[in-house]
């Protein structure tokens, strides 16, 4: 899937949805959010320190609802292609999005 959304945001779209210049920018700009958070958590490990930073709750709660419907809408859009290739339904979601990546970079 992240070499779906890095070919995406490179121009190479895979056609998954017309709208997916909006939500891939959302997608992005949560994603270095998390990187941020991490970063910081890197840097100073301790948990009391991390614990007293502001938001930081809202921001992963934040996080959790994006993503959560982010991989609802990959497995919705992932179920139609299925429908249109049954042959597919014995691929794991992350084989499928790999096959779908390579075939369509051919």
């Amino acid at each position: 899937m992240a070499e779906i959304l890095k070919n995406d945001a490179e121009g190479k779209g895979y056609g998954l949805n017309p709208d997916v210049d909006g939500q891939l920018c959302e997608f992005l700009d949560l994603r270095s959010q998390f990187m941020r958070i991490m970063w910081s958590t890197f840097k100073k490990p301790k948990a009391t320190y991390n614990l007293m930073i502001a938001a930081r709750i809202t921001v992963f709660e934040k996080l959790i609802a994006h993503f959560s419907s982010l991989q609802k809408k990959v497995h919705g859009f992932l179920d139609l292609r299925r429908k249109a290739f049954p042959r597919f339904y014995f691929l794991t979601d992350s084989q499928f999005l790999e096959f779908l990546t390579l075939s369509n970079s051919n």
